[in-house]
């Protein structure tokens, strides 16, 4: 095939046709008029890599930054991949997996939410924040999600910030069969983890918890879990 290029003036009488024509399949993918395998003309659609070098679909060359952001931008410097958001135009870097699906981080902001006790019940989903603190001074329930929506290894994070004293402000935390899982003390936390995407009982979830506090009564805290330490003033 002759070398793709635009047609000369005053040169190539006759040609010009088919010189555009190879030209243009050079930068389109060519099936047709109005084909949907390349959007109809509409959108861009690219033909797929053959494996051989140099035939990748997209290639982005590396260069500097904008030296302003731009929404809906998207740059590649180095390394890294931006992409720019509309919202506050700012820049964004893309995140990605190295070759063993590891995610490499600085830090891992979860989400957080805060809850005052009202010796109600909370709902959780698989849309919920991961940090869930609950404030206040008096007991309250937590409802965890419907396993069959979550992902295997999903988890969340209950934290018992209440100032109620013994029972009067622990969290009791349930599955979605409102099957106890665990009681949890007024200034501690439990991280639960799915293990299950069947059931409604307590065996979809595994829990691990911060156990050792301290508790000054006359008799043992009737919320009192394995690693507390309590003295009895009898």
């Amino acid at each position: 095939m002759a070398d793709q290029r635009l047609p000369t003036v005053n040169a190539d009488d006759g040609q010009w046709g088919d010189i555009l024509n190879q030209f243009i399949k050079k930068e389109h993918y060519d099936t047709g008029v109005n084909n949907a395998a390349n959007g109809g003309h509409k959108n861009i659609t690219v033909q797929p890599s053959t494996g051989a070098a140099g035939t990748a679909p997209i290639k982005l060359m590396s260069g500097t930054l904008l030296g302003t952001a731009e929404a809906g931008a998207i740059e590649f410097n180095n390394d890294s991949l931006y992409f720019t958001q509309t919202t506050g135009t700012t820049r964004k870097a893309i995140t990605t997996n190295d070759i063993n699906g590891n995610l490499p981080a600085n830090n891992l902001i979860e989400g957080y939410v805060a809850t005052a006790t009202t010796a109600g019940t909370t709902t959780l989903t698989v849309t919920s924040k991961f940090q869930q603190y609950f404030t206040g001074s008096t007991t309250q329930t937590v409802v965890m999600p419907v396993v069959s929506g979550l992902t295997i290894g999903q988890q969340w994070q209950i934290n018992n910030s209440s100032t109620g004293v013994d029972t009067a402000g622990a969290i009791t935390i349930q599955s979605s069969g409102l099957n106890t899982i665990l009681v949890l003390p007024a200034g501690s936390y439990a991280t639960l983890t799915c293990i299950s995407n069947s059931g409604t009982g307590t065996s979809s979830w595994v829990y691990s918890q911060n156990t050792s506090h301290i508790t000054v009564s006359k008799t043992q805290p009737t919320s009192a879990v394995i690693g507390d330490l309590w003295i009895d003033l009898n």
